[in-house]
């Protein structure tokens, strides 16, 4: 027999989602029921509730970090002051004839991407790193300032320098290590970067607030390396830039971390992860994340989990990366892609207005010490991708030409998104399903490992 209040909580959750299936499903129309979009707001905002109860705030403890608490007043403009629906949406179901590759990892279909080849493709993101002397391992080697380096040491073409406007005047050289040379820029704004160069190209390109140390990985025949003082061989060699110094590091273990904020173990660059908590370090301001058993990452920007009664991968994911430029208009999008500044308002804005999207007032929240905005983001109801510019649904892009990081595959696709203000530049994280039908237990993990994530600070 039901317990007080379990019938109504299950007629609220059918309705919850019935309402939901008019609202993002492939028949949707209650756009044009002013009750209806009423009731649904009321029914995510009490569900959003249960999730996260609200206490009062006289007698509150003071945030944890971790926590995501919406703030009482609202941005003006588009933002008002509700809380955030954060639970996955209905979709179409499964396509017949679904692509195999994991459906967020069609971005790498760049026409440059396919047509690099190249011994070491170029890695190209942030990264923090901050050092805890007492767990420091000895570096094998220390590099420090040579002067500039030679003016044809890379093509004027070469990838780095075009996508951030550098020339090779722009660098100091720190000499070399094996036939690895290494290189540092202050060039970009509020950033200190190192530049890994190999055969004429740079590598490994990672940059980092000038508050906090810089880190460069990279896999190399152990051969062409200097022996390492213990005499076993590891291709893995890690640079860390610090005070005018580059410390060389020669891990044994793929993924071993030089330097950590603690116990955190920093988050792979791809494999199957071990349930426990990684440090993220991709932003200015790391983070850390909480994973159980049997999730996946690809290149360490995010990560995914199939579903097994689906035919293609990584149905569930929890993606960190944001683009450059987004289309005002995401199905129509040759020709709209606008490059946004860095801040959390600019992505915000853009995405909210974008026309092809569903997206509801995005919600002012607090994330620890930062503050930021969460918003659901769907396809409207009435968008073919048949009739998209290349048959694609383009989310945002790192490019004006191309639409190379986020494209949807299919209608039922939906994220919800945490933007993040980090001291003027944003941290964009989503969680995302590509079908309603998913395993509920899947989806839960998914919110769980979002709703798990917590900035850390360069002292904590």
């Amino acid at each position: 027999m039901d317990g007080p209040g379990e019938s109504a909580d299950f007629e609220e959750s059918d309705e919850l989602q019935r309402l939901r299936r008019r609202a993002y499903g492939p028949n949707a129309d209650i756009a044009g029921d002013a009750a209806a979009q009423a009731r649904l707001s009321e029914l995510e905002t009490a569900q959003r509730r249960e999730r996260a109860p609200v206490v009062d705030g006289a007698a509150a403890l003071p945030a944890t970090v971790s926590e995501r608490i919406p703030v009482a007043k609202p941005l003006e403009g588009s933002v008002t002051e509700q809380d955030p629906a954060g639970a996955p949406i209905p979709n179409s179901g499964p396509i017949d004839g679904a692509l195999s590759a994991p459906w967020w990892r069609r971005r790498r279909s760049l026409p440059w991407v396919i047509a690099a080849v190249a011994v070491l493709s170029a890695v190209i993101g942030i990264g923090v790193f901050v050092v805890d002397e007492s767990n420091q391992p000895t570096p094998v080697a220390q590099l420090t300032p040579q002067g500039q380096p030679g003016n044809a040491s890379i093509p004027v073409d070469d990838e780095v320098p075009v996508r951030y406007d550098l020339t090779v005047e722009d660098f100091v050289s720190y000499g070399s290590y094996g036939p690895l040379q290494i290189w540092s820029t202050t060039k970009l704004e509020n950033k200190r970067c190192i530049a890994v160069v190999i055969d004429n190209h740079i590598s490994v390109f990672e940059c980092t607030a000038p508050s906090v140390d810089t880190i460069a990985d990279i896999d190399i025949d152990p051969n062409l390396s200097p022996p390492v003082p213990s005499g076993e061989p590891t291709p893995y060699i890690r640079f860390i830039l610090h005070d005018e110094v580059v410390d060389v590091y020669r891990p044994t273990e793929k993924g071993e971390f030089y330097g950590s904020t603690g116990t955190v173990a920093p988050f792979p660059e791809s494999g199957v992860l071990d349930a426990g908590t990684y440090l993220v370090t991709r932003y200015p301001v790391p983070f850390e994340i909480t994973v159980p058993d049997g999730w996946e990452t690809f290149d360490g920007t995010g990560l995914g989990k199939d579903d097994p009664d689906y035919p293609d991968t990584w149905n569930a994911t929890v993606l960190f990366w944001d683009g450059t430029h987004v289309p005002t208009d995401a199905c129509d999008w040759q020709g709209a892609l606008v490059q946004l500044d860095p801040t959390a308002e600019a992505f915000v804005d853009a995405m909210t207005a974008q026309a092809s999207a569903a997206t509801p007032p995005p919600v002012k929240v607090a994330v620890g010490d930062y503050s930021g905005f969460e918003f659901d983001y769907a396809v409207e109801s009435d968008v073919d991708f048949l009739d998209c510019d290349l048959g694609q649904f383009c989310v945002y892009s790192d490019w004006e030409e191309y639409c190379s990081d986020r494209t949807y595959a299919r209608e039922g696709e939906h994220e919800t998104y945490l933007v993040v203000d980090l001291n003027g530049e944003r941290a964009v994280i989503a969680v995302g399903q590509s079908d309603e039908g998913l395993d509920p237990a899947l989806t839960r993990e998914a919110r769980a490992i979002f709703d798990s994530i917590k900035f850390v600070g360069p002292d904590e």
